[in-house]
């Protein structure tokens, strides 16, 4: 039995969606922050996903 949240429609759209990067950082805490911000400094696309709003 698989489970199927009630917003299943929203999370189908957003697997959708597509967007290339040179480096994909995976939350803002200090790590993140520090990476994000050299990698864009350095000249790279940079593309920065939080789980916080």
């Amino acid at each position: 039995m698989s489970h199927r949240p009630e917003n299943a429609e929203k999370h189908a759209s957003l697997s959708q969606w597509d967007y290339e990067a040179d480096v994909v950082v995976v939350g803002y805490g200090g790590a993140g922050a520090v990476t994000a911000i050299a990698a864009r400094d350095a000249g790279a696309e940079v593309l920065l996903i939080e789980k916080q709003a």
